[in-house]
């Protein structure tokens, strides 16, 4: 028998005993799919709102040729114009977005702790969500989990981060520059609710810092006028203070000082996760593989011993 006749009497005898354990190659992998099913139905379904955002028409290039010619100065007195224009501002509140100290301020604000730690899953005839009673006594309020030290029952501030931040997704568009903003939650009113006050708080906060930036910048302007004789340094302070006053009005003008709502965040109608038949299909898929693959180890260790 020639080795081409051999494989392929071989390839056809591993078929038929592959064939004649069906038992083993379908009973396993629809087991293991049926407790994958029922695992899957425990997990809570997940929801996503998302909005888009573009840097706001504020942070456009408007003083920037002022910027040029007197930034000279500017540097001479030891204050920034803040020049370097909207990418700058838009990636550090990008930053700031997804910062430590902006979200726990953003969770103890809203008082979500209870919401991010306890939550079990969405009632959607109530239409509420569900605390999980063994995690958290509602009527007490109470923190009952159990974990082992050093922590304790109430959740640290990097549980309540790293869940927070587990549920935001932040994205931006090399090309068009767009960013887009998800967030996740047990709840779908949560997550639209959760969206729309990140945007806003992070757009204040931003504008917050550039305000208090700015009036220093004036203070200390004013303070330099005071102390020079020079009259051509006095009209370029004055120039300066201008400027700023410019920067202070347009940073006043509007709820949307960095980002800029392009699509607003909604409220989803249907779940994002888990994506349960994708599971069980992997399932299905990877355990069948792997009965196949020790029978046929089987099926090669004894014809070798046949030998």
């Amino acid at each position: 028998m020639s080795n081409s006749d051999s494989l392929d009497y071989s390839i056809r005898t591993l078929f038929y005993y592959l064939i004649r354990r069906w038992v083993y190659l379908l009973g396993i992998p629809f087991l293991i799919s049926v407790g994958t099913a029922m695992w899957t139905l425990s997990l809570p379904n997940v929801y996503r709102s998302e909005a888009l955002v573009a840097p706001s028409q504020n942070q456009s290039g408007e003083l920037s040729s002022v910027t040029g010619q007197l930034g000279g100065l500017a540097s001479m007195a030891g204050i920034s114009l803040g020049g370097k224009g909207a990418v700058d501002k838009v990636s550090l509140a990008l930053e700031t977005l997804t910062s430590r100290s902006f979200l726990l301020n953003f969770i103890k604000e809203n008082e979500l702790e209870v919401v991010l730690i306890a939550g079990e899953y969405w009632d959607d005839r109530e239409r509420e969500l569900v605390i999980n009673k063994e995690i958290y006594d509602v009527e007490t309020r109470t923190w009952l989990r159990e974990v082992e030290p050093p922590r304790s029952s109430t959740p640290t501030d990097s549980e309540l981060y790293e869940s927070f931040l587990e549920q935001l997704v932040v994205e931006k568009d090399p090309t068009s520059g767009v960013i887009t903003i998800s967030v996740e939650s047990l709840s779908p009113l949560l997550s639209k609710e959760w969206l729309e006050g990140l945007v806003t708080e992070v757009n204040k906060v931003m504008r917050d810092r550039e305000l208090s930036r700015l009036k220093g910048n004036i203070s200390y302007l004013k303070q330099q006028v005071s102390q020079t004789e020079d009259v051509e340094i006095k009209t370029s302070l004055f120039g300066l203070i201008q400027e700023q006053y410019k920067e202070l009005m347009l940073a006043n003008v509007g709820d949307e000082y960095v980002l800029s709502v392009i699509s607003e965040a909604y409220v989803p109608d249907s779940k994002y996760g888990p994506r349960r038949a994708l599971i069980v299909f992997l399932a299905a898929f990877l355990s069948g593989g792997i009965v196949a693959c020790f029978l046929t180890i089987g099926f090669v260790t004894r014809k070798q011993g046949t030998k």
